[in-house]
């Protein structure tokens, strides 16, 4: 049985075969995955049961925003998208790799943006998905 839920958004081959052999995967450290793992589970022990309960903007507050800083991602709220775009004109998360490309507050630098129940994938400054 895989150790992962696939959601639809990545092949099983992909997860299971592939993803474990690049030199990305190879290079996580573990130790600090595995305390990230056991705040984020701590976090859940604590505020779980209230979750069902949370308005959206107090579950990003409570529970979101936190796993997202436990897990290392640099991030801004609401960044202000050109015209260019289709969709959504601001976002609610823009993710970048290092904290200097937030920093010229450019979306152009982002990694990835989140509108909650949709998200986009940027590679190379291109968008690779939308609405996953």
């Amino acid at each position: 049985m895989p150790a992962f839920r696939n959601q639809g958004l990545f092949s099983n081959h992909y997860l299971g075969e592939i993803l474990p052999k690049s030199d990305e995967w190879k290079s996580i450290d573990k130790e600090k995955l595995n305390g990230a793992l056991a705040r984020i589970q701590s976090l859940h022990q604590k505020e779980g049961k209230i979750i069902p309960s949370l308005k959206e903007s107090q579950l990003e507050e409570e529970f979101i925003r936190p796993i997202l800083r436990m897990l290392g991602h640099i991030y801004a709220l609401h960044p202000s998208i050109d015209k260019v775009w289709e969709g959504v004109k601001q976002p609610d998360y823009a993710f970048y790799p290092p904290e200097e490309a937030k920093k010229e507050a450019s979306i152009g630098k982002a990694i990835a943006i989140d509108n909650k129940r949709t998200a986009t994938i940027i590679i190379d400054g291109l968008i690779a998905a939308e609405n996953l």
